[in-house]
């Protein structure tokens, strides 16, 4: 039920997408969308209200685990002259793997953005639920995403950053999702 709300949710936000993304390595796969609430609205001018939602399909030598996450952040762009930017969010991840076991968390949030120029961007995100914030047969949720991306058409972005990814399971332990090099490419709308 959890797996096909998140679906239609991420759905519906990506064909309202403020921005859509893919991401590849030789073990993963993530889709990803961004809506950016204020541009349908009045809001403060210098805050950026941003749904986000993604899909990682994950793939080792023994399964494939499959990781759904929906969430909402608040970044302020541009915080100083020299390009930075900060935000903060929460997001509800899914996990659909392992024997049927179910794993649902709801990470606290950490961005930080910088402009190198107007072509060149460092992305950092940090995601994280210990077991105070996370139900079902979940211990605890940890995200850490790297990236560098490259303006290479007007709303085009190419990218390529490193990520881990893990999830841990009350009497399974820790499943990696992703710990390795990535590259991918993102359109803004």
């Amino acid at each position: 039920m959890i797996k096909k709300c998140i679906s239609a949710m991420f759905i519906s936000t990506s064909l309202f997408a403020s921005s859509v993304g893919i991401n590849i390595n030789s073990d993963t796969v993530e889709f990803n969308g961004e809506y950016n609430i204020k541009n349908g609205g009045e809001y403060a001018q210098d805050t950026d209200y941003i749904i986000h939602g993604s899909f990682l399909r994950s793939k080792d030598k023994a399964n494939t685990e499959k990781l759904y996450t929906l969430g909402a952040k608040v970044i302020n762009p541009y915080l100083s002259e020299s390009g930075l930017s900060f935000g903060l969010g929460m997001k509800l991840a899914y996990a659909d793997n392992l024997e049927g076991k179910d794993f649902t968390a709801f990470p606290l949030e950490l961005f930080g953005s910088y402009h190198f120029n107007e072509k060149f961007l460092l992305d950092l995100n940090l995601a994280y639920a210990p077991e105070v914030l996370a139900i079902q047969d979940a211990l605890s949720y940890k995200e850490s995403t790297l990236k560098v991306s490259y303006q290479l058409l007007e709303n085009g972005y190419i990218y390529i950053g490193a990520r881990a990814v893990k999830t841990e399971y009350e009497n399974i332990g820790t499943i990696k999702y992703d710990d390795n090099l990535f590259f991918g490419y993102k359109v803004k709308f």
